[in-house]
């Protein structure tokens, strides 16, 4: 007899009576209905997964920083998910290595993403896959996600002015940041 058995009847009276309780008898019964509920709900089934993947071709692709080998991917595709500053997106490349890579163009643009990327020789592979890519190649990606959203002064933020602080291929997330601070009525940017 387990624990839940055991005190499955509902006690004669809350006060020690010999006859039963109605308000005990009620809960009981309550509680009995949810926790079958509740099992029947855990015995369901997960929806099926479903594919989160968007395919993506690349349309552009530009030297951005000869010095540092960085790479800026035009990625186009259809019924692209809006995305806000700070958002990046998996890359799935054709090797099976998944890759995040920050956005960094401009929010405003509904079919199309874009990305830095800085060549890595000695890394784990993705950089130098990404800078293969030529004009018209075909990648998948998942996204995008916010993990660095940026708030707004007076819109979620107690701040009164904006700080931006990165560098190198850093600058990839706050670029987005930069513009839309721009356009803010709270703007007050100075730069180093």
């Amino acid at each position: 007899m387990g624990f839940f058995d055991r005190y499955r009847q509902a006690p004669p009276s809350a006060f020690g009576r010999m006859r039963h309780d109605v308000v005990l008898c009620l809960a009981d019964a309550a509680l009995a209905g949810l926790w079958g509920l509740s099992g029947a709900i855990r015995r369901m089934a997960s929806p099926p997964e479903t594919d989160r993947t968007t395919a993506l071709t690349v349309a552009d692709r530009q030297v951005v920083a000869h010095d540092q080998d960085v790479i800026a991917l035009t990625l186009v595709g259809e019924h692209l998910p809006r995305w806000h500053p700070g958002a990046h997106i998996d890359i799935h490349l054709a090797s099976g290595l998944v890759r995040q890579y920050s956005l960094c163009g401009d929010p405003a643009i509904p079919d199309s993403y874009r990305i830095a990327v800085r060549r890595i020789p000695d890394g784990g592979g993705g950089s130098i896959e990404m800078h293969d890519l030529t004009v018209g190649a075909s990648i998948t990606t998942q996204g995008p996600r916010n993990a660095f959203p940026l708030t707004v002064p007076g819109y979620g933020s107690p701040a009164r002015r904006f700080r931006f602080i990165a560098g190198g291929i850093g600058i990839t997330p706050i670029l987005p940041m930069l513009r839309l601070a721009q356009q803010s009525p709270h703007r007050r940017l100075r730069r180093r």
